[in-house]
């Protein structure tokens, strides 16, 4: 089931716009890693202020994080960049060069307000050198799920005789945000402290721990020490981003830690608020698909081999690019549809032998990742297969409009079998609209067209005359590609997305057979091969 955000479209533009526009008093628009630790000659753009960065372990994740730090004089650079004497060479000539808006200066009319700046970070004769700006900025690490226990700067509050001096509610911000994230009543949640300047108290310090009362009749409750690491960490999280000042940079490290993923895209959802509401640009490392679902395409960046690439991905196909956890194959393509297409067509992709033995695509030995844009295609298929450690071949599925393509698409080797790695949709057009097209064309020149149709559509051959009314209908008015399956669903009776896709795919592979098969004619090399009705002989042993 498709999760649906409840963040508005409208908010989404609204900070997308003002990002584009330079609406920010602080704002890191750009960085450019010229060379820092694994991370060498690649880009990062912030085109949301709040950003996902995702990446398998070891990937660069949390330089990406230090890189933005660097750029805030709350920061010092050993926090993320320590350097451990002689085995630390490799920092050396280590450069980061920014974008972003600073505070304007009203004395001068060379720098008003939404102009952008340069600054640069690098790393020379053993320091380094970087003209940060003053802006509040926050660090919110992982041992915010450390349990309470464990903290040794919370062993004060474990004494049996322990009373503090000073107890608040939390702030109705702080409240509101635990109780929509938690989804659970937060009004007896307070904050203790011995110290009277600690009206802010984080949890964690050595100065207050959060406690809450079960009822407030007994006034029974529990404290730090007895919360779960989920509800430790939400807590932990808001109460920093509530007392960070207006406009600040907010890093957080492995957002879905200890949380259910309900509580992760709940999360995610108030850091846009935070955005709207206080100007803050937050970044976050993550695993959790769950962590993407709420933002923008654009919100997303991953990081894989030494380079950053725009666009929300799903992190199984991160680790299909980095070669972890595959099978035998694995396809990348611009979107959801294409994958469903390339599913299909696979699916019924038949070869035989010499000998006239006939063989289906093995489907459980190849991986089918959706990428985010034909640029993510080509650049992950050539990545790919240009590495030498490689362990299983990569095909990259583009859409038919992409046939123009001009770049060379050399064929590749792979265990001295010869393919094809760039393949392409039916048409000349994205595939949405080519395959629902070729279909409707179907119901004029064949009779049985749309009662296969409405069959796999509806579960029988009744309301034909309905489908074929509205099949027609949609195509007329219809503006976006994207949007025809969906709003044929529901105009149909809300049907599922998927299955009306799967229904169009199905019946066009039917009629169109030899396109069907011509997707993947010059890389059959590259495809695992099983006997049909024969048990799985691996055909790139």
């Amino acid at each position: 089931m498709n999760y649906r955000s409840q963040v508005r479209d409208s908010q989404v533009r609204e900070l997308t716009d003002r990002v584009s526009k330079n609406k920010y008093e602080h704002y890191l628009k750009r960085m450019d890693l010229n060379r820092l630790r694994g991370l060498e000659d690649t880009s990062i753009q912030f085109d949301f202020p709040v950003t996902a960065i995702v990446g398998p372990n070891g990937s660069g994740k949390s330089t990406v994080l230090g890189a933005a730090a660097l750029t805030s004089t709350a920061f010092k650079p050993s926090q993320f960049f320590a350097k451990a004497g002689k085995y630390d060479e490799t920092m050396r000539n280590w450069s980061v060069e920014y974008e972003l808006i600073k505070p304007a200066d009203t004395r001068s009319k060379t720098h008003p307000r939404g102009k952008t700046s340069s600054m640069t970070a690098s790393y020379r004769q053993s320091k380094w050198n970087r003209n940060a700006i003053n802006r509040p900025a926050k660090l919110i690490g992982i041992s915010r799920t450390i349990p309470a226990a464990e903290k040794k700067n919370l062993s004060s509050f474990q004494r049996k005789a322990f009373k503090a001096k000073y107890e608040n509610p939390l702030t109705a911000e702080t409240r509101q945000a635990v109780e929509r994230i938690l989804g659970k009543d937060a009004t007896d949640y307070i904050k203790v402290s011995n110290d009277p300047n600690s009206s802010q108290p984080l949890i964690g310090t050595d100065k207050a721990i959060f406690a809450r009362t079960l009822s407030k009749d007994s006034k029974i409750g529990y404290s730090q020490f007895h919360f779960g690491a989920g509800e430790a960490s939400i807590i932990s999280i808001v109460e920093e981003i509530e007392t960070a000042g207006d406009g600040a940079l907010i890093l957080i490290e492995e957002i879905e830690n200890g949380l259910h993923p309900v509580a992760t895209k709940r999360l995610v959802e108030y850091l846009i608020d935070v955005a709207r509401r206080k100007s803050a640009q937050i970044l976050f490392t993550t695993h959790s698909n769950d962590a993407l679902a709420p933002l923008p395409y654009d919100a997303v960046w991953s990081v894989a081999n030494g380079k950053l690439s725009q666009g929300s991905l799903d992190v199984a196909s991160l680790r299909a690019l980095t070669g972890e956890d595959v099978t035998s194959c694995v396809v990348f393509t611009e979107d959801e549809f294409s994958k469903a297409l390339a599913k299909e067509t696979l699916r019924r992709l038949r070869m035989q032998d010499a000998d006239g033995k006939s063989y289906k695509v093995d489907m459980n030995q190849v991986e089918i990742h959706g990428v985010g844009g034909e640029g993510n295609v080509i650049k992950f298929t050539e990545t790919s297969n240009s590495r030498p450690d490689r362990k299983y071949p990569v095909l990259g599925l583009l859409d038919g409009d992409q046939k123009q393509y001009k770049r060379e698409n050399p064929s590749l080797k792979f265990r001295d079998q010869t393919f094809r790695a760039l393949r392409y949709g039916p048409g000349q057009h994205g595939p949405e609209e080519e395959i629902y097209k070729a279909v409707l064309d179907s119901f004029s020149t064949a009779n049985t067209s749309v009662s296969l149709l409405t069959v796999a559509l509806l579960g029988n051959s009744d309301g034909q005359k309905f489908v074929r009314e509205k099949v027609d209908e949609i195509w007329r008015t219809n503006s976006e590609p994207h949007l025809l399956y969906s709003r044929l669903g529901e105009v149909l009776g809300f049907l599922d997305e998927e299955l009306v896709t799967h229904a169009f795919l199905a019946r066009w592979c039917e009629l169109h057979q030899d396109e069907s098969e011509a997707i993947w004619e010059g890389s059959f090399e590259a495809l695992p091969w099983q006997p049909i009705d024969e048990e799985y002989i691996p055909s790139m042993g």
